[in-house]
């Protein structure tokens, strides 16, 4: 937390203030001589409070500007780990997998890569013509829900 202790350091009187010195001769801080002496009672509440205040003020901070109090912060910085990962060199046991990372060192491959797994994944779903059409259906099915039309339904059915 928050303590007052008494430190000794050499110190060079010039004029109205003093300059504190380290062991190896550094110049640490020029303070005036007035300031110097036990603080009072009032001074040291003020300087708790100060750092108290001080610590809670960085928490929020550090809070409302997480990843996850926006969606699209969030999102990039997935996207920005993904990419982090795939430049690193990593030898996976049993071989490549699905989705694996790839060493890739420049940022221009990493996104190439992506989008490629992405155009993978996508051409695998339309290989069958089964899973197009499942995919479709769903497709049109969200795009209702989501429409004006969709939502007056949908309050109507639930009333």
């Amino acid at each position: 937390m928050f303590t007052i202790k008494t430190v000794e350091v050499a110190a060079i009187i010039q004029g109205n203030y003093m300059q504190l010195i380290d062991r190896r001769g550094h110049n640490l801080r020029k303070i005036k001589c007035e300031l110097l002496g036990m603080p009072d009672d009032l001074t040291v509440e003020r300087m708790k409070w100060c750092q108290v205040m001080e610590s809670q003020m960085h928490r929020l901070n550090c809070f409302s500007f997480s990843s996850k109090s926006n969606p699209w912060f969030k999102r990039a910085n997935s996207m920005s780990q993904a990419l982090r990962l795939r430049r690193k060199d990593r030898c996976s046991k049993g071989g490549r997998k699905q989705l694996d990372e790839w060493n890739t060192k420049t940022w221009k491959e990493a996104v190439s890569r992506v989008v490629e797994q992405a155009y993978n994944e996508s051409r695998k779903y339309l290989q069958s013509p089964w899973m197009k059409w499942a995919v479709q259906i769903s497709k049109n099915q969200q795009k209702r829900i989501e429409s004006r039309y969709g939502k007056i339904n949908n309050r109507i059915a639930n009333s």
